[in-house]
């Protein structure tokens, strides 16, 4: 008896069902697409954007971790400078 196997599965088990879901695969459900130049020039900005956001703080994080950055001195300095005006 054909499908006596998956008895008691429902409807997943169904050999045609699987043979459609195998035969499309993952390229037919999300399609072909090529950017357009406008859209790699909008990404390659944020990009950019994030590497330098991302180097910048490596800077900072690296002058403190070297004890090279002392925000106590900088704070000092300008506190009396707000406070005489």
């Amino acid at each position: 008896m054909p499908g006596a196997a998956c008895r008691g599965h429902g409807w997943l088990a169904q050999p045609s069902l699987l043979r459609v879901r195998r035969r499309r695969g993952l390229g037919a459900a999300v399609g072909e697409y090529t950017p357009s130049r406008d859209e790699l020039w909008v990404s390659a900005g944020i990009f950019s954007l994030g590497f330098l956001l991302f180097t910048l703080m490596v800077k900072v994080a690296t002058r403190i971790m070297l004890g090279e950055f002392h925000a106590g001195a900088a704070w000092a300095r300008s506190a009396p400078a707000a406070s005489k005006s």
